[in-house]
Formats: structure tokens, C-alpha cells, sequence
């Protein structure tokens, strides 16, 4: 293929390796659609293998997740340990507040939007405790699935250092980790790009981000894809429920939930039928509500079948 393969090895560091092949740039033909473009993606290769949370503490590259989806904290966990990080989960902001007390965490990555305490709360908190007891500035990455809507700048003012829009990729976070909390002599390196084709927009999963999540293992893979089921499941009723009592704010609560873990699997239509919804539910359009909970089962619907050929695949 007219390409070639480097390696480089570091006693006790580990083994790069890069892989540079050629290809045609693929166009997207004419009257085909959004679903027939075509995307480059990074590849990221982790310097070493992920520490344990002892090691992490001592020297001070332990990550913070906190996350109110438990599907979120687990595709996020799952990165930042390839990427050759420990971490830890919260919740919540309480939660992560509680952990974060001992100053143990080189670096907390959060969600903005979460209940019992938010992410811009927690940020605040974890500022003033930074200033009263001396702590050094733990870096903020604030994960938000609204970075267009002036939310990105919102978390810079509350004292967040920056911020990931989700779904979260790969080759992002690792720019931002090894920006904010680069590894001891073992920075991450970043392959060359190459180029990938998107799913049909027929198909209610983007392949490519479950691939990414699960590194290529088809097991891995399909466990994201079976808790996300039950989960979504979970939260599906409840957004029923909200709108079943016709309550705008639990409406909004919902759909901002099931949007961003929908995001973080590439379940790109769900999660616009939800941004819908909970734009409908903010304005109190109840026609507009009943309209996007239509598109919202379909949805849902497309996905349970999806999944559900792939588990018994």
C-alpha cells in the first residue's frame, strides 16, 4: 500500500508505534447528504499503560470524572485510563467534592449540568478551598454537550480552565490531558490522520465512536452498548412520566440526560430529537413537546432494535 510502520521503545516507558498509509481523499458526491461525508479522525497512542490510583497520587496525575450518567463516567473512564491516566468517579458534585477535599487529584474533569450540585458550583467550591487552605490550582475541564450555545464561555468565567464538547473524542481529550496534566517523561504522541467513512445517516449508531470508545473490541463494544440500553431505558420512562404530568422542568431534566449520554455513544439522532424536546419544554411550547416526543420514541425505537441485533449478534 505504498506505506510504511516506525517503532520506538523506551525501557520502562513502553512501545510506540506509527503506521502511515496513503489514501484517496473520498468527495462527497453530489445530492448524497450529510450521510455520505467523510471525516479524518487522529490516532492517539498512550506512552504507557495506566498507573494504579496509588502511583497516580504520588505523582500526581490522578483524573477526577464526575458525571451524573453512568454511561458517561464509564466511556470516560475507559479513555482516560488508554490514554495512560488513572482516575476516579463521582456522581455528582457532592460527591466529587468529598473526594477532592484531600487534594489528591491532579486534574477533575466534570460535567456542568447535574443535580444536588452542578459543575460550575462544584468548580466554585473547589476555588475558594484552593484559596483558603493554599492548595495549589487543580486544572477544571468542564465536559459539556453545549459548547456552541455560550456555555464553553460560561464555564472559562466560573473559574473551569477549559473545556470538551460531547461526545468526547479520543484525540481531544488527549490534547487536553497532556496540555493541563502532561505525563511524567512519557508525553502523549499523536499519530498522523487518516481518513474514515461515516455510517449512513440510516443507521441510528455511529459505528466509529462505539469503535473508538471500545478500542476496536467487539466484546467491550457491546457491554457500552447493552448499560447504555438499560440505562436509556431507565431514563426514557422518566421522560415519559415528566411529560405524561406535564412537567416542563422535569421534561428539560430528562432530555438533557438522555442528549448527552446519546452523544457520548454517537446515537446522533436521539440525541437531536432530545435537544428538541428540551428546547420545546424551556419555552413552554407543549404542542412543540408532544411533536419532539414523537420523534423521541421513533428514535428510541430505531435504537432498542439496533442494539438488540448486535447483543444477539
Amino acid at each position: 500500500m505504498g506505506g510504511s510502520v516506525e517503532m520506538r521503545s523506551r525501557t520502562g516507558a513502553g512501545t510506540e508505534v506509527e503506521v502511515m498509509l496513503r489514501f484517496p481523499i473520498a468527495r462527497q458526491p453530489a445530492g448524497t447528504g450529510e450521510g455520505a461525508a467523510f471525516d479524518g479522525t487522529i490516532g492517539v497512542v498512550a506512552a504507557r499503560p495506566a498507573p494504579t490510583i496509588e502511583q497516580a497520587e504520588r505523582e500526581r496525575t490522578l483524573v477526577l470524572i464526575v458525571d451524573d450518567h453512568p454511561i458517561n463516567r464509564m466511556v470516560l473512564a475507559r479513555q482516560v485510563r488508554a490514554l495512560g491516566y488513572a482516575c476516579e468517579v463521582a456522581q455528582d458534585g457532592l460527591v466529587a467534592l468529598d473526594l477532592w477535599s484531600g487534594d489528591r487529584f491532579g486534574l477533575v474533569v466534570t460535567d456542568c449540568n447535574m443535580p444536588e450540585l452542578s459543575g460550575y458550583q462544584l468548580t466554585r467550591h473547589i476555588r475558594a478551598a484552593e484559596e483558603r487552605h493554599g492548595h495549589a490550582r487543580t486544572p477544571i475541564i468542564a465536559c459539556t454537550a453545549n459548547a456552541l450555545g455560550g456555555e464553553a464561555e460560561r464555564c472559562l468565567a466560573e473559574g473551569m480552565d477549559d473545556y470538551l464538547s460531547k461526545p468526547v473524542e479520543l484525540a481531544r481529550l488527549a490534547e487536553k490531558l497532556n496540555r493541563w496534566l502532561p505525563l511524567p517523561e512519557a508525553p502523549l504522541t499523536h499519530a498522523p490522520a487518516v481518513m474514515r467513512a461515516a455510517l449512513s445517516r440510516f443507521e441510528p449508531l455511529d459505528r466509529a465512536v462505539v469503535e473508538e470508545i471500545s478500542a476496536g473490541n467487539p466484546v467491550v463494544a457491546r457491554e457500552v452498548l447493552v448499560r447504555f440500553h438499560r440505562y436509556n431505558s431507565e431514563d426514557a420512562q422518566r421522560l415519559r412520566g415528566a411529560v405524561s404530568s406535564g412537567d416542563f422542568d422535569r421534561v428539560c431534566e430528562a432530555a438533557h440526560r438522555i442528549r448527552g449520554s446519546s452523544r457520548t455513544v454517537g446515537a446522533s439522532d436521539l440525541a437531536i430529537a432530545c435537544e428538541r424536546m428540551e428546547a420545546a419544554a424551556g419555552k413552554g411550547d407543549w404542542d412543540a413537546v408532544a411533536q419532539a416526543m414523537e420523534d423521541f420514541d421513533r428514535e428510541v425505537g430505531r435504537m432498542d432494535r439496533h442494539i438488540s441485533g448486535l447483543a444477539a449478534a
